[in-house]
């Protein structure tokens, strides 16, 4: 299951952060949402970065937590843009840790580049319920760390 992972960000990673993609690309794999030799970029910015994401691309004049952006090519699904400012106030806000945070901003992306949307109700309870599927096997006992 290849992807790549970019850190445009001053800050530096926790260890596990690769593990947590790896583990829910498995559990897409496992779902059929995702072949094995799909590639997923994944991104990491800054509110800055993102807020200028999100208004160039969406109209949306705010920094958003997660944006998707589907490949044309075959063996590439999608880019997932991170925001980690926002993946950070998100954690203490919902108080988990950073990495379960980040797991579940990428499986919310990664379902957006499945075609899943949260756009009325029936399609948010399935994209809802997808996601509780891709995160079950996430590892729990990661240790926190910061950004």
């Amino acid at each position: 299951m290849p992807f790549s992972f970019i850190n445009n960000t001053n800050q530096k990673m926790w260890n596990d952060t690769k593990i947590i993609l790896k583990t829910i690309m498995k559990e897409a794999i496992l779902l059929k949402e995702v072949k094995s030799k799909t590639r997923v970029n994944v991104v990491l910015v800054h509110d800055d970065a993102m807020h200028e994401f999100n208004l160039h691309y969406k109209g949306k004049d705010y920094p958003t937590d997660v944006l998707t952006f589907v490949s044309d090519e075959e063996d590439s699904l999608a880019d997932i843009i991170i925001n980690v400012d926002a993946c950070v106030r998100q954690a203490q806000e919902y108080e988990h840790s950073v990495q379960r945070e980040f797991a579940f901003l990428f499986a919310h992306g990664l379902l957006h580049a499945c075609g899943y949307d949260h756009d009325n109700e029936e399609n948010e309870s399935k994209m809802i319920q997808r996601q509780k599927e891709l995160l079950r096997e996430y590892p729990r006992d990661l240790k926190e760390s910061s950004l």
